[in-house]
């Protein structure tokens, strides 16, 4: 499958954990990763949101593009190397005839689709009368690089596939605040309202998969120390794969 931009082609290429890992810590990209979405106040009993919401009251969760030329360091980190990116976009937009990244996006956004997600405020109602908080929303991305191969052009794209919330105390909270919410923190699936956005995401969360896999199984046979964040991103893109399935029905995110 292709992704078609400015009437370019585009192959949909997997991305190994390592440059994954890379794209996302980019301060562009790092910094819609996560963010407070809601605020709430004890005293004057009053939320209010922190990002511009839908006019239904939703947070839209918008694709990402973003140009990354890798340079490998003597550590063996992988960084961007500025000037080559900088000329990879320029020649970009000006291949697919658009006057900016936003213009991009838009054009994608129509393709792939612009989710929404509504705030799970009753999760965190138990603390309304104990403290003042932020709810905090962390989206995971699954990321491919759309390639043009005959004109050397490269781009990566970044398409939420979860959200996970979170509370922090602010203020002055009475101390049975730490317990109120016994409940796990929210996490829900995004669902894939076309075919591209699956396609894409199945491509994605596949090589996840795959490059996660071996380092988890060495770890349960004890043969390496246990990193519980490598167990966690393998457990969530196994759960992703098999939300995605055709088998099994996702829940709808409004």
């Amino acid at each position: 499958m292709k992704i078609t931009i400015g009437g370019v082609g585009f192959e949909v290429r997997p991305v190994p954990e390592g440059l994954r890992t890379a794209l996302l810590s980019d301060p562009a990209i790092a910094a819609t990763r996560s963010a407070v979405v809601w605020s709430w106040d004890k005293n004057s009993r009053k939320g209010q949101a922190q990002v511009r919401l839908s006019s239904k009251g939703s947070v839209p969760l918008p694709n990402g593009l973003g140009f990354f030329v890798p340079k490998a360091l003597s550590d063996g980190r992988i960084v961007k190397n500025e000037k080559p990116t900088q000329i990879m976009m320029k020649r970009f937009l000006e291949t697919v005839g658009a006057g900016s990244l936003a213009e991009v996006l838009k054009s994608i956004q129509t393709l792939l689709k612009l989710p929404q997600k509504s705030l799970p405020l009753a999760h965190f109602a138990p603390l309304n009368d104990l403290a003042s908080y932020e709810i905090l929303m962390r989206t995971e991305f699954s990321v491919v690089e759309l390639v043009e191969p005959s004109r050397n052009l490269s781009a990566y794209l970044f398409v939420p596939g979860q959200v996970h919330f979170g509370h922090r105390l602010t203020g002055d909270p009475a101390p049975e605040a730490e317990g109120a919410i016994e409940a796990p923190p929210p996490a829900f699936l995004i669902p894939t309202w076309s075919k591209a956005n699956h396609h894409i995401r199945m491509v994605a969360l596949t090589r996840r998969a795959k490059d996660l896999q071996p380092r988890v199984e060495v770890m349960m046979a004890g043969e390496a120390e246990k990193d519980p964040a490598v167990i966690r991103s393998f457990a969530s893109v196994i759960a992703e794969l098999r939300g995605l399935s055709p088998q099994s029905k996702a829940p709808v995110s409004h």
